[in-house]
């Protein structure tokens, strides 16, 4: 071990720093595989979802605005549930925090996504 040449004092850092690297590197793989996994679940959910919308449209439904609709309120009132229940932490942003136009960029690219989204089905 590269600690036992270091004097004592030095000796008993280096085997605490070492001590908390392997438990921050638990920690961090630990994140790394939740993040996955949560990555890897929307990108099955997405095309399922979008499978399951065509079908529904191409058997006759005619409000495809109000499935759009449904499927944000359902997704809103989950992500209350989740947090409701502490596995889901919101933290409040102000706007200032905020670069100019974020907010305009991601409402845009929403709105954009959900009616692309609708053109493809017709």
């Amino acid at each position: 071990s590269p600690c036992r040449s270091l004097p004592a004092p030095l000796a008993a850092m280096c085997h605490g720093v070492r001590a908390n690297n392997l438990v921050n590197l638990r920690d961090q793989t630990g994140t790394m595989l939740r993040t996955g996994a949560v990555v890897a679940f929307f990108m099955c959910c997405g095309p399922v979802l979008t499978l399951t919308m065509r079908s529904t449209l191409q058997n006759g439904f005619p409000f495809p605005i109000l499935l759009s609709g449904l499927g944000i309120a359902t997704t809103g009132a989950v992500a209350r549930l989740l947090a409701a229940i502490g596995a889901l932490q919101i933290r409040p942003v102000s706007p200032s925090e905020l670069p100019s136009g974020v907010v305009l960029l991601v409402a845009a690219c929403t709105a954009g996504g959900h009616g692309l989204g609708n053109a493809a089905f017709f």
